[in-house]
């Protein structure tokens, strides 16, 4: 990146470097970013992305001007969803995963991101009534097919909503939940966890997210959160 940032313009001195998830940064990769925003040529204009401001280290943000950027409106989305030819079900699912169009669009088509919802609702099914083979499912169908961590991000990302969406059902909060077409499934997981234990395995997902963020160990974040939900 600093090589990078050493480059002269083609066309003129002006330069302009993206950088795209900047919160995903090593410590390394941050000072010395931090570095080069301390001594800024006048002709050269960084633009750091990211949807999380605050994991960015504090001394490169007091460098930076904040520039906030409002999500879509969610019920805009789905509606442009449903104009798009999905289903009023999908579509709520969609716009709870992303809140872009194209990528809601693309997600909607693909048969991975269809196989990832079934898994989570096999999880979801196995950690009430099959407890004693969690650890084999995770390990011969979960991790096979959440083999990167932007995958398995994705799936915990699918399990919170499960689990939002239980919270909702036991507060009878009807509109706001998503998966809506699986409302017996909602009924029996509401029976088998109490509220408290659902809010606490919100905590446990949104750690196990915070973990693989921070390279952990992938198996061993899903070993260990499936026996927290269990307990």
């Amino acid at each position: 990146m600093q090589k990078e940032f050493t480059y002269t313009g083609l066309e003129s001195n002006k330069k302009v470097y993206i950088i795209y998830h900047a919160e995903k940064m090593t410590d390394n990769a941050s000072n010395r970013l931090l570095k080069f925003l301390e001594e800024p040529s006048q002709q050269t204009t960084a633009i750091l992305l990211t949807e999380n401001s605050q994991a960015i280290l504090p001394t490169i943000r007091s460098r930076c001007q904040m520039i906030a950027f409002k999500p879509l409106n969610p019920k805009q989305l789905e509606e442009s969803l449903q104009l798009e030819g999905l289903s009023e079900a999908n579509a709520r699912i969609m716009t709870a995963i992303t809140n872009n169009l194209s990528e809601a669009i693309d997600k909607s088509k693909d048969t991975w991101f269809a196989q990832s919802r079934k898994l989570v609702v096999q999880l979801i099914e196995m950690l009430q009534h099959n407890r004693g083979e969690v650890p084999i499912f995770v390990h011969t169908q979960w991790m096979p097919h959440f083999k990167e961590r932007s995958q398995l991000q994705e799936g915990l990302d699918l399990l919170l909503i499960w689990f939002r969406d239980i919270v909702h059902y036991h507060l009878e909060e009807t509109t706001a939940i998503v998966f809506a077409n699986h409302q017996d499934k909602l009924e029996a997981a509401s029976m088998f966890w109490s509220l408290s234990h659902t809010t606490e395995s919100l905590q446990f997902i949104m750690e196990a997210k915070r973990k693989i963020e921070q390279n952990v160990h992938p198996q061993l974040v899903l070993e260990q959160l499936t026996l927290q939900i269990q307990r």
